[in-house]
């Protein structure tokens, strides 16, 4: 397991990598680690069906792996497999309920499909188990703005950057709100701050 690991991440050869690991999983079939580290190999040589069927044994083996629903849920995202992507993330949400990576991309998709509420609500989970998630925040903040809650949007920017100083868009959000709300000072300064982070 290791030499495999040794060949992915420090060598970048990944058929060696996955030649080892397969030797591992040989020698100990119900290797959580060992699947889940095949099955990164196996996705970065484009074998998504292999994948899944690595992550989806790693979670049979050990059901509370969180690393491993979260790889499986980005595997369905990449394909566009929402509802099996969204079961993925529910079922680790059910095992782990704060998961930072889980409660976000669940979001993420609910917010896809316009179910502003529902990916509302798994990002208020998400910051009071991380006040500092300043995706979060952010993200709360422009679904704010799109239901025209404007002193919601400019509490969660201002909570994004508090987290996260250098999120550009944060502050040029906040800095159209502002200006809307005739606070044109206020607006200049995070309109200055935006530039700062990012000149070009």
């Amino acid at each position: 397991h290791l030499l495999g690991r040794i060949y992915f991440q420090g060598k970048k050869q990944p058929q060696a990598a996955a030649e080892a690991l397969a030797k591992a999983l040989k020698l100990k079939p119900d290797f959580p680690e060992a699947l889940n580290d095949l099955a990164e190999v196996y996705l970065t040589q484009g074998k998504s069906a292999e994948a899944e069927e690595a992550l989806k044994r790693a979670i049979q083996v050990d059901p509370e792996r969180e690393d491993s629903y979260v790889h499986l849920a980005k595997l369905y995202v990449a394909r566009r497999e929402v509802p099996r992507a969204v079961t993925t993330y529910e079922r680790l949400l059910a095992v782990r309920p704060t998961n930072a990576d889980a409660l976000f991309g669940l979001a993420m998709l609910y917010e896809g499909r316009g179910e502003d509420k529902a990916a509302r609500d798994l990002l208020l989970r998400l910051t009071k188990a991380n006040p500092k998630h300043a995706d979060a925040w952010y993200q709360m903040g422009r679904l704010a703005e799109r239901n025209n809650d404007l002193l919601e949007a400019a509490y969660a920017y201002r909570q994004a950057i508090a987290a996260k100083p250098n999120l550009v868009d944060a502050h040029y959000n906040l800095g159209f709100i502002l200006k809307s709300q005739g606070k044109l000072g206020e607006a200049e300064q995070e309109f200055l701050e935006a530039i700062r982070y990012r000149p070009e």
